[in-house]
């Protein structure tokens, strides 16, 4: 299978740019939704929900800055097959900043009754709310904004970039693997510079010096979030490919552009 998806590399361009304009589209890809300014755009967020502590306003504010921003991500790198009304998109929106803000605020309550835990482990803890409240909407967000590739199919072509036909399939693997992604990033994010940021709060030289609490905090959050994008995207390729066997019993007989028999099925993920 490897060897025929190298197919792939002879119909579609680099990947810088299909980042920033849409490889089905065309369209430039507005600058601050493109993966190039994740980190960026992305540190001032994580840095606030972190750093929300036990305000709930503040939690509410992050969680639904952070799912705005995923929305619009998601959207703009979306598969092209199937376009959402805005009435999907709306109901995409409102529920996954809803369950985000929910959950966060819900598992805060939980950890603020958890009272007999050592001080350390409440820390952890209480830092894993914004880990878990993201992913769980990050999840959802990815299938209501792409839950139509699931149901209606998306377009996948033959390895000379001919259009075959769409692929429920093919559909329900592109929105698993991004929803596995956004996990991967989540974590990486959000679970990771807590447990990091505990230990060198207990060092004795930076409890000797609270000036750097923020620089350290932002430079923690900032080399996360600079390997966490690589590894999540590197996951699952933005160009996948799947053999017949794996699609609908319709595709399996059928002959590529060239005349070949039909093997594997290529189509653009999304990110």
């Amino acid at each position: 299978m490897a060897s025929d998806c190298t197919y792939m590399l002879t119909f579609t361009s680099s990947p810088v740019i299909d980042t920033t304009f849409h490889p089905q589209t065309g369209e430039r890809i507005f600058a601050p939704f493109r993966f190039s300014a994740f980190v960026p755009v992305n540190l001032p967020i994580v840095a606030g929900m972190l750093g929300s502590g036990s305000s709930m306003v503040a939690v509410a504010f992050w969680q639904w800055m952070n799912q705005t921003y995923n929305v619009c991500v998601n959207h703009a790198n979306r598969n092209a097959s199937n376009e959402l009304s805005m009435k999907e998109l709306g109901t995409a929106y409102f529920v996954a900043c809803g369950s985000s803000v929910g959950l966060a605020l819900g598992l805060g309550q939980v950890v603020k009754k958890a009272v007999n835990l050592p001080s350390f482990a409440r820390t952890l803890i209480q830092s894993g709310v914004p880990f878990l409240a993201v992913a769980g909407a990050g999840v959802l967000n990815v299938g209501l904004m792409r839950g139509n590739e699931m149901t209606e199919g998306i377009m996948v072509q033959d390895k000379y970039g001919a259009d075959v036909a769409k692929s429920t399939k093919a559909g329900t693997n592109a929105v698993q693997e991004v929803a596995i992604s956004r996990v991967v990033t989540s974590g990486a994010v959000l679970a990771a510079p807590p447990i990091l940021l505990a230990g060198i709060n207990r060092m004795s030289w930076y409890m000797k010096r609270p000036s750097l609490k923020t620089p350290v905090n932002l430079a923690v959050i900032g080399v996360c979030l600079w390997g966490a994008l690589p590894l999540a995207i590197g996951v699952f390729p933005q160009n996948s490919c799947l053999p017949v066997a794996a699609v609908e019993p319709s595709f399996t007989g059928r002959l590529d552009s060239k005349g070949d028999p039909l093997t594997h099925v290529y189509f653009n993920k999304g990110l």
